[in-house]
Order: structure tokens, then sequence, then C-alpha cells
């Protein structure tokens, strides 16, 4: 078994290193979770420390190779690239970075874009609608290798005024409550008799082109069903499902394709255009003071269902890939995952260590300071199968 595809499933790799963290392991996660952490990293660790030393890696020749990723690490990605390029190894290997949309990525590489040699969406929960059809084609796996980058979960962030008046409302928040919220014709007027607020307003990112709109949909078919695991094709394709997603979506903004741009947004714009929205922790942690200093605090909600985006880095097994290339972006991949580059990921963009010698939360890390906001460890989703994925994005194009 290739070293990073020992990380599946997803929810035993990323929860477990949640709950490694935090110290607060249940009995039932004793076994599988810590082996499998224990085999991963300490030959993560190996390759690591090889890939990275200049005396066992040399390329030959200088290599260029194109790596497509989600937007939401994109400051870290380019610091990193920045500080790859000084290494020795650094010197010879040039990294193009493609900011792109996860659903958008995959479909680039089914397109067969030959810019790129690794793709690193939000989470591996997308890797599916790739990794399927292409097998399907071409009768094996386009991804040579995976492994986690950093680990950020789903969240809902609210300004703190109209939080408040929701849970009033409604008790907590939740997709069944935001439907409800969104659905009320007369908005804050019936909700919180507060008519100059005006209606509702609630955003997730397209998910025909972002991974956090399409995860969205995915929690919306969990709290629907009220489920942690095995969401099935026939659920999604419920009647009473269909219409109360239907009338949902109709009422919500999905416009933006980037996560980062509908937060931005709602921070830009504040509460008159937007009371809400679900994106990643790291984004919601990293603007805090940024809100405050705007329009007010933002309450950050952590769903009693929410899925770790794990930032997976595939290495692509394509004909435009050579072995050059897969090695060269195995030795960038080491260096992300090193404790240095880890760090930075942590303390400068609130992302959670793939790393599992680099604690979330220690004197002095961001995360410490944000202790007071931060639920270290988070009840997560299993990943649902390519068909579900493939329904949900069908029945949110009917309603748009």
């Amino acid at each position: 078994m290739k070293l990073e595809r020992m990380i599946k499933p997803l929810a035993a790799l990323a929860v477990g290193a949640a709950l490694l963290m935090s110290g607060a392991a249940r009995a039932d996660w004793a076994g599988d979770w810590r082996q499998t952490l224990g085999e991963l990293w300490s030959t993560t660790k190996v390759r690591t420390q090889e890939y990275l030393d200049p005396q066992k890696y040399r390329p030959a020749q200088p290599v260029s190779l194109g790596l497509a990723y989600g937007t939401e690490k994109e400051k870290w990605l380019r610091w990193a690239v920045g500080e790859f390029a000084k290494t020795e190894a650094g010197k010879r290997i040039t990294i193009q970075l493609i900011p792109m949309g996860s659903v958008e990525g995959a479909k680039a590489v089914l397109g067969q874009d030959r810019r790129i040699h690794v793709w690193s969406p939000a989470s591996s929960v997308v890797e599916s609608l790739l990794a399927e059809p292409w097998e399907r084609e071409h009768g094996k796996s386009p991804i040579l290798s995976d492994a986690p980058l950093a680990l950020t979960p789903m969240v809902y962030v609210l300004w703190d005024d109209r939080y408040q008046a929701f849970i009033q409302k409604y008790g907590e928040v939740n997709w069944k409550t935001i439907a409800q919220a969104l659905n009320e014709p007369t908005g804050w007027a019936a909700i919180a008799a507060r008519p100059e607020w005006g209606v509702f307003t609630f955003g997730h990112t397209k998910p025909t082109h972002s991974n956090s709109g399409l995860l969205s949909l995915v929690l919306m078919g969990y709290d629907y069903f009220d489920v942690m695991r095995d969401l099935k094709p026939s659920q999604i394709m419920d009647a009473g499902f269909i219409d109360w997603l239907t009338k949902m979506e109709g009422n919500m903004d999905t416009e933006q394709t980037s996560t980062g741009r509908l937060y931005t947004d709602m921070l830009r714009y504040g509460p008159s255009t937007l009371n809400g929205v679900m994106v990643y922790e790291n984004l919601a942690l990293s603007n805090l003071e940024t809100a405050r200093g705007r329009w007010g605090a933002v309450k950050v909600v952590y769903p009693k269902r929410t899925v770790w985006n794990d930032n997976p880095f595939y290495i692509l097994d394509v004909p435009w890939s050579s072995p050059e290339q897969q090695q060269a972006a195995k030795v960038f991949q080491s260096f992300l995952l090193s404790p240095a580059a880890q760090r930075v990921a942590r303390d400068q963009y609130l992302l959670r260590p793939a790393n599992v010698e680099v604690p979330i939360v220690e004197a002095g890390s961001a995360f410490d300071r944000v202790k007071e906001v931060v639920q270290i460890d988070v009840p997560a989703i299993r990943r649902p199968k390519e068909e579900v994925l493939t329904q949900l994005m069908q029945i949110w194009k009917r309603a748009k």
C-alpha cells in the first residue's frame, strides 16, 4: 500500500488527528486511527527528510510542474513556493500555481488540462469526481499518491446580533432552521420583530465550481435525514428532500465561485447583504478582527454535523506528467509537510496542521489566541459517493 493511500477513510484520519491534538480520544477510536496515523506519519517523516536532503535528491535537469489548488490556502501556498525556491532542491524545481475551484479542478483534469501535474482541492470529498470517471474511461486511477496538507472544518458564520436573534427564534443554527428563516416571507419582521433588517440572507459558494458549496449541499442532506454516515443516492432522490432543498436554494446567495471571495463580500458589505455564510474555519478565524472593525462581531458556529477539508495533495498519474515531475511534486509535498511550513499554515493562516507532530494548540500559537472561539473536536460525517455528489449538483442546477 502506498504511503499516501493509507489515509483513507478520511474521517478516521482527520477526526483522529483532531482528537489526538486535543487529548480527547474516545474509546471507540482507540485502535484504528492511532495505528493509521502512526504508520502514516512515521513513513511520511522518513520521506520528508529524504526528499529535502540535497544529498539524496538532486534533479539532473530543471523541472517545472503545475499545481491546481483551491484558493482557501492561496496565501500559504504562495509563501511556500517562495520559501521552497530558496532550498537546494527548490532551485531546480519551478512550481506554477493555478488557482482553481475544487470541482472546477476535477473537471479540468478530466478534460486533460496539460498544465496540471498536481491537484490540491480543499477536500478529498471531491476526489471521486475525478477518480471514478477517469477510471471508467482509462481503466486506472489518475492519482499516483495523496497526502493531507492541512485541516479545516466547515463552519457557519453569522453577524453576532443576527445570530442572537436567530437562536432566540429557532434555538440553534442548522440547515433546517436556516431553511425556515430563508423561507420566511417577511424576514426579520417575523423572526425577531426587526423589520428594518429586511429579509434573512445566507450564502454558500456555487457547488458546481467550489468545494465549500458542494459540501454545503452534502451537509444539508445529512441534516435533513438526521444521519452521520452512508447518505444514499435513493435518499437524495426523495421527493420531500428535493422540494425542501429546491425551496431553500431558491432563496440562497450562491453566485460566488470562491469561498474566500464569498466571505470577503460578507465582510465588505455587512449584514445588509449577507447575514451569514458557510465557509472554512480558517477563513472565519483569520478575519475575526476585520469583521469587528467594520460591522461588529461575528459568531462562529460549529455544526452538529460538519466535514473535514483536508486539502489533499494529489500527485497525478496522467499521460502528460513525467516521472521527473512526479518526483519533484513529492519534494514540494515534503516541504509543505515540514514542521516549519506547518507552523506557518497554523499561525499565519489558521489551518490545522496535518503533520501530527505539530500541535493544533500550543502556547503562543494562533489557535491559542482564539481558543475561546475554537472547537477542537468536531463531529465529522463520512464522505459520500460520487453518485450522491452528482445528484446533489443536478438538483441544485434545476433549483437555480
